[in-house]
C-alpha cells in the first residue's frame, strides 16, 4: 500500500471509528462479501456501518492485490501496517 493510500485509509477509519486501533479485513464466503471489522485496544469490537465495512475492505484489498485474501488480515491504524490476522495481538 502506498504511503498516501495508507494515510488516507487510516485517517478515514479514524474519523468513522475513533476508538478503533485495528481493522480486520476478511471476505465472507460463499457470497464474497468483503468486510472490515474494527477493534479497540482491548480487542473489543467497534461498530461500523456495513457500507463502511465493505468500502474499507475493498479499498485495502484493491491496493494490496498480492496478499492472499482467502485469509484475514489486520490493519494497524497507528502505523498502517497490514499483517496476517492475529499477528498484531501476538506482538503486543
Amino acid at each position: 500500500m502506498s504511503e498516501g493510500t495508507r494515510h488516507a485509509v487510516t485517517d478515514s477509519l479514524r474519523r468513522v471509528a475513533p476508538d478503533a486501533d485495528i481493522v480486520r479485513i476478511s471476505v465472507s464466503e460463499p457470497h464474497g462479501l468483503w468486510l472490515a471489522r474494527a477493534y479497540d485496544r482491548a480487542h473489543m469490537p467497534v461498530g461500523l456501518p456495513l457500507a463502511v465495512e465493505e468500502a474499507v475492505a475493498h479499498r485495502v484489498a484493491r491496493d494490496l492485490p498480492s496478499l492472499d485474501w482467502r485469509h484475514q488480515h489486520d490493519v494497524d491504524l497507528a502505523t498502517g501496517t497490514v499483517v496476517p490476522a492475529g499477528a498484531l495481538a501476538k506482538a503486543a
